[in-house]
């Protein structure tokens, strides 16, 4: 059996992967050619845009909040990447926000 904190780290690299996996998408979508799948994953995505987004903004609020309470736990080699991955996400999060919001909201002037 897991151990609480078994579990936390394991619920934190599920973060990890799955802001990855969303952040990826979205440069992909804006940056590259999308393949016919990629159009079709960001289009159900795109159905639920905001939920998306919140759900986005929280974990990479809790990313944040783990790396703050955790630094000092982190591997000495592994400090600079989390950091960064973290940054990454919260760049990306505000980039997607002038992306899909912003636009949307000069569209109807």
């Amino acid at each position: 059996m897991t151990s609480g904190k078994d579990l936390d780290l394991r619920l934190i690299q599920l973060s990890f992967v799955l802001l990855f996996a969303l952040n990826g998408l979205f440069l992909w979508t804006t940056f590259a050619p999308p393949t016919d799948f990629i159009i079709w994953l960001d289009d159900l995505i795109g159905a639920q845009r905001a939920a998306v987004m919140i759900v986005e903004m929280l974990g990479t609020a809790i990313l944040f909040v783990d790396m703050v309470t955790r630094f000092d736990e982190l591997h000495p080699k592994r400090q600079k990447a989390h950091v960064a991955a973290v940054a990454f996400f919260g760049i990306c999060w505000i980039f997607q926000l002038f992306v899909y919001f912003l636009d949307s909201a000069l569209s109807m002037a």
